[in-house]
């Protein structure tokens, strides 16, 4: 009907066509019963003709009705279609999102509970310690709430590595690089034959898997990718394992005293490189069964140079805060090396050390008395005593670099030398200089310099610490010995 209105022959037509019923309908009433049939069969027709209108007009808009519901249900169906497809990934972006406020939760919770309530310092210590470490996460875009590396050998030598490690993601990543052992060359300078099968990688989450998908070997170091799937989003979190086997002889289960040198570090070690932020580090050795227990065992944190291999220098300082090594065992006829530390630097590197036992009898003493350029100096005392002390400040003292050694020297009680400190060649002629320098140095209270000097070392230490308790008993028994020489 508005379409016809809007046409100028539609509006003459309408318009006739009421013209002639308002006439015919005149004429009817004007004429009464003279009123001719062909006016009534005109009428009749005329509202016929506007009731076949109306009815058309009617179904027309049924139609069209009816066509546009069924766009509009086709459209509604393909809308519930891309629904039913996005809701996996819908589901998943929401479990993760609730991990994601779960995890900021635990978080919270656990920065509110300190390490030790009735240590105000160290609960602040930790409170920066843990700033520190979610500032890094975020910057790198990723970050290890754990890192738990086991490293178990073998009665051959052999080894097999095993790492836990719990991954958060700041960010989006899809692929995660990582360090893997790779044994140096042989005696006979061939490279080791590695088992196609020699590391193995599995996911502990539902719903995330993991592969390894490319090694890479140069400049001597070796590399894996892990690919993960679906990739972790920001504030997901994924763990998981790998294993790694390492040839057999890799590691030395005993000495004999004809391989022992006094005069060189026989010394095995195991460690890892923090190259990521970490929350806490987990780091143990199990020694072969049968009770291998080692003559001796340390720390060493050390700078990991351009490469990421072990520097020269030592990190002194962050050894003294790190956790002591325990050595504990037997357990099911293993001892075990165990260290664990939180917030670990990045960029350094975290070495447990350990002296291998003998083979069939003890060591003797180790060469009872000091070169004959150093010797005299140290006049009235026991060699033995002499001897235990160069052999420990070998073990513990800060004479990887002069630079180190300095350092040591800031301490008021022997800053005094600190520009006379003699210098060597190795590490262990340092020390024996030094020794024999300080030991003929007084202090203006009248204490003996190296007796000052091995308790200066003994307080960088970490209380308990194996080092510093051995220093400080050597101090004592050097001092105690210089007073019945005077006596």
């Amino acid at each position: 009907m508005d379409a016809l209105w809007k046409s100028a022959a539609g509006k003459a037509a309408i318009l006739l066509s009421f013209a002639l019923l308002a006439a015919l309908a005149g004429y009817v009433l004007y004429t009464r019963q003279q009123a001719a049939p062909l006016a009534y069969w005109l009428i009749g027709l005329l509202l016929a003709s506007w009731a076949l209108y109306a009815l058309g007009y009617g179904l027309q808009r049924m139609v069209s009705a009816y066509q546009s519901l069924e766009t509009r249900l086709g459209e509604v169906q393909k809308s519930v279609g891309a629904l039913h497809q996005e809701y996996p990934a819908l589901a998943n972006h929401l479990d993760g999102m609730q991990r994601q406020v779960e995890q900021l939760l635990q978080r919270e919770e656990s920065d509110r509970l300190p390490t030790n309530p009735g240590d105000p310092a160290a609960t602040a210590s930790r409170s920066n310690d843990e700033i520190a470490y979610q500032t890094a996460a975020e910057r790198y875009g990723m970050a290890y709430d754990s890192l738990e590396v086991d490293c178990i050998i073998n009665d051959d030598g052999s080894a097999v590595v095993y790492r836990r490690i719990k991954v958060t993601a700041t960010s989006q990543f899809a692929e995660l690089d990582t360090f893997l052992y790779a044994p140096e060359p042989t005696s006979a300078g061939e490279p080791w034959e590695l088992d196609p099968a020699f590391v193995e990688v599995r996911s502990l989450t539902a719903g995330q898997r993991i592969e390894v998908t490319d090694f890479k070997r140069e400049s001597g170091r070796l590399s894996a990718l892990l690919r993960i799937e679906p990739p972790l989003l920001s504030g997901e979190s994924m763990t998981y394992e790998m294993r790694q086997k390492l040839p057999a002889a890799f590691y030395t289960i005993y000495l004999s005293p004809t391989e022992f040198d006094p005069e060189e570090d026989n010394f095995d070690y195991w460690g890892w490189t923090i190259n990521r932020p970490t929350r806490k580090l987990h780091l143990r050795v199990y020694l072969p069964q049968g009770n291998v227990k080692p003559q001796d065992h340390n720390l060493q944190v050390r700078y990991a140079s351009a490469s990421d291999f072990p520097a020269q220098r030592a990190q002194y300082e962050e050894r003294a805060r790190a956790n002591k090594v325990e050595l504990q065992g037997p357990d099911g006829g293993r001892y075990i090396l165990d260290l664990s530390v939180e917030y670990p630097v990045t960029g350094l590197i975290y070495v447990l050390r350990w002296l291998p036992p003998f083979r069939t009898i003890p060591l003797g003493p180790i060469k009872p008395s000091l070169p004959e350029k150093v010797s005299g100096a140290f006049v009235g005392i026991a060699p033995d005593l002499l001897v235990r002390v160069r052999d420990q400040l070998v073990l513990c003292g800060p004479f990887a670099s002069e630079g180190a050694l300095k350092a040591v020297f800031i301490d008021n009680r022997i800053s005094p030398w600190r520009n006379d400190i003699p210098e060597g060649d190795s590490v262990k002629e340092r020390v024996e200089v030094v020794m024999a320098f300080l030991f003929n140095q007084r202090h203006s209270t009248g204490q003996n310099g190296l007796v000052l000097f091995l308790r200066v070392l003994s307080e960088r230490h970490k209380p308990g610490d194996a080092c510093g308790d051995a220093l400080a008993a050597l101090a004592a028994e050097l001092e105690q010995s210089l007073a019945q020489r005077q006596g």
